[in-house]
């Protein structure tokens, strides 16, 4: 029973691999970095990519199937995407990090039925230096950023959250893990004049993939740790923006109207 939660504990947060091209109602945004004092410069993005390190738990198994998770880990932010274009920002891994610190329940609701988030804290930094992220003998995820303190500048509340798991053999286990996430992205008070977007507020739409080859089970089936694979994190306008714009162009259609009956 406890091997069966790991298999379908898979789904937690980590299917989408980087965009082709910019997607209908994605946002631009300007992060600049040296308005919190860092090295490098200014950068405009749609979509941000990564990969990370994360340790997925699990509560035993209830008697109809279902069971509880919890994951923690962090997505190091590696690259950028501007209109279907990947690109690094000067100065990022080499000058400063940026990475998403995550802690997440989730919740299973029955053997292999697709499980979802219940509760998420996911927190934005950056930090001076290159950074190193790792998982430690407890087989917990961690970053090392040295003597820099890491520097808050976003955080988030979780809309939704849905996860998916495949399993592609038993001996030895193959677990693809995947899911989606959409959650309200609010600029601290300290990094809102570094944070720039005319779509006024955003949300974030996450994609997460893991192949197989990062998954690796521990402590006896307990729980396993993620490494590597594909993150993308997308800027998309706020719910309330899109009611808005829809707002903004019909009006605009009955003045052209009521323009073309004079």
């Amino acid at each position: 029973m406890k091997f069966n939660c790991v298999i379908l504990l898979g789904g937690s947060l980590l299917a989408a691999g980087l965009p082709h091209g910019a997607q209908a109602g994605q946002v631009r945004v300007t992060i600049d970095p040296t308005f919190i004092g860092l090295p490098g410069s200014a950068f405009s993005a749609d979509a941000l990519t990564g990969g990370e390190v994360s340790r997925i738990s699990n509560d035993p198994m209830q008697l109809n199937g279902s069971f509880t998770l919890h994951e923690q880990g962090f997505m190091h932010i590696t690259g950028t995407v501007l209109n279907g274009a990947s690109v690094v920002p000067t100065g990022l891994d080499t000058r400063y990090t940026m990475y998403l610190a995550f802690n997440i329940d989730g919740f299973q609701p029955s053997l292999f039925l697709p499980g979802y988030a219940t509760a998420l804290t996911l927190s934005m930094y950056m930090v001076n230096g290159v950074s190193i992220f790792g998982i430690d003998s407890s087989n917990m995820a961690f970053v090392n950023n040295g003597v820099s303190p890491p520097i808050l500048v976003a955080t988030t509340s979780l809309l939704d959250g849905r996860t998916t798991t495949s399993i592609e053999s038993f001996a030895p286990l193959a677990l693809d893990l995947s899911a989606l996430l959409n959650a309200d992205f609010y600029p601290t008070s300290m990094f809102a004049g570094g944070f720039r977007t005319s779509a006024g507020q955003v949300n974030l739409n996450g994609a997460f993939s893991h192949p197989s080859i990062g998954v690796h089970v521990v402590d006896g089936g307990a729980g396993f740790v993620v490494t590597g694979g594909s993150d993308v994190l997308t800027f998309v306008p706020e719910p309330g923006s899109l009611t808005l714009l829809a707002s903004g162009l019909i009006g605009a259609g009955a003045v052209r109207r009521r323009v073309r009956s004079l």
